[in-house]
């Protein structure tokens, strides 16, 4: 008979524990940090609206921007649900992906992932003032003259911005996005 009174109690304490079994569980899953490349597909479809393109750019007021992946794509999908439905002013974003330098055509952001940084120093020297944002995805992309670097630092995607980069392509960030970045300038006695 007093085993009969301790069975409400059992199950209450079964049920207690599996409640914080499933809480445990769900919290460990949460505190999973997000795929970096998820994190800058969606920087990606941010950060544009905090440049300052210039208004002759875009060849009518609802012109397409590009936002570009040069070589192997580390997005996936991730880029093109990222960008869907984004725009910047009246201009509606579109993904393109260019397997080498020489196919890149009309591009006003171009991701270069790390596997193709070798090829950096060119492309800031073909788009020297061509109004070409250059987003890197770590940070010596942006110390090598990418305008953009979206770095993994502690486990967080960081932003970084090279001004003189920006003011090479014929671009500019705003202030707001400036205030979330690590600033980068020319070393002392680099000439421009």
């Amino acid at each position: 008979m007093k085993l009969l009174l301790h069975i409400p109690a059992l199950l209450a304490l079964l049920l207690f524990s599996g409640l914080c079994a499933a809480m445990r569980a769900d919290e460990s899953a949460q505190a999973k940090p997000a795929d970096p490349y998820q994190v800058r597909a969606a920087m990606l479809a941010k950060v544009p609206a905090y440049i300052k393109w210039p208004d002759a750019l875009f060849k009518s007021k609802d012109a397409p921007l590009c936002v570009g992946v040069l070589g192997a794509d580390p997005f996936h999908e991730l880029l093109d649900g990222a960008l869907k439905g984004q725009r910047v002013g009246t201009h509606a974003f579109v993904p393109a992906r260019f397997a080498t330098a020489a196919e890149i055509r009309e591009c006003h952001v171009l991701f270069v992932p790390q596997g193709e940084e070798a090829a950096l120093e060119k492309l800031v020297e073909r788009f020297k003032g061509q109004n070409v944002l250059l987003v890197g995805d770590t940070l010596a992309a942006a110390e090598h003259g990418a305008g953009i670097a979206l770095y993994v630092e502690k486990a967080k995607v960081r932003l970084a911005v090279n001004l003189d980069a920006l003011h090479d392509a014929g671009i500019e960030a705003s202030s707001e996005l400036l205030k979330l970045a690590k600033v980068i300038l020319r070393k002392e006695g680099e000439g421009k």
